[in-house]
């Protein structure tokens, strides 16, 4: 939601109508960002609605894209969530980030879904069935398929929050 808000914002007010589709919103610089930001703070009551909505679709380590409608971690999502909690909460995105590595393949290929384990979301693991991938992770269900990458990008957006001993960790735990 709130990378949404900064899409939308970000357009309306420095750019105009929003680009086509092979425009790629990871590409809006950090200046951008903070134009962003600066903007927001006039704003408090759309960023506490914001935070709000991250805060009802957390599940401990992730959130959840969308309450009822995508209740599993999805690879994108999580990192544009984490780039927006970043501003908020660095803990927050850093954990987001780190719980996506739970679903890595053996094979080093990040799943675009791992999802829940509870009895009533049975029908979506077996529609994928990765677990009959011999590089599939062992302990949770995944997708068999991934998405261009974006956690690099995350990374790098949340490593900056930190100070640079933090961020030297941080880069280091996450390579």
């Amino acid at each position: 939601m709130l990378i949404i808000a900064y899409y939308v914002t970000f357009y309306k007010l420095w750019i105009g109508p929003p680009p086509d589709s092979r425009t790629h919103f990871a590409s809006i610089s950090e200046s951008s960002f903070r134009l962003y930001l600066i903007y927001m703070q006039e704003y408090p009551e759309l960023l506490q609605q914001m935070t709000d909505v991250l805060a009802m679709n957390d599940r401990g380590d992730y959130t959840q894209p969308a309450h009822g409608l995508y209740p599993h971690q999805w690879l994108w999502d999580s990192c544009f969530i984490a780039i927006g909690l970043a501003q908020v909460d660095v803990d927050k995105a850093q954990r987001e980030l780190k719980s996506l590595l739970r679903g890595q393949w053996h094979n080093g290929m990040l799943p675009n879904i791992i999802f829940r384990p509870e009895a009533k979301y049975r029908t979506d693991r077996n529609l994928w069935r990765s677990w009959i991938n011999p590089n599939a992770p062992s302990d949770v269900a995944t997708t068999g398929i991934t998405q261009p990458p974006m956690l690099a990008e995350a990374v790098i957006k949340v490593g900056a929050k930190l100070a640079w001993p933090e961020r030297r960790s941080w880069y280091a735990q996450m390579y």
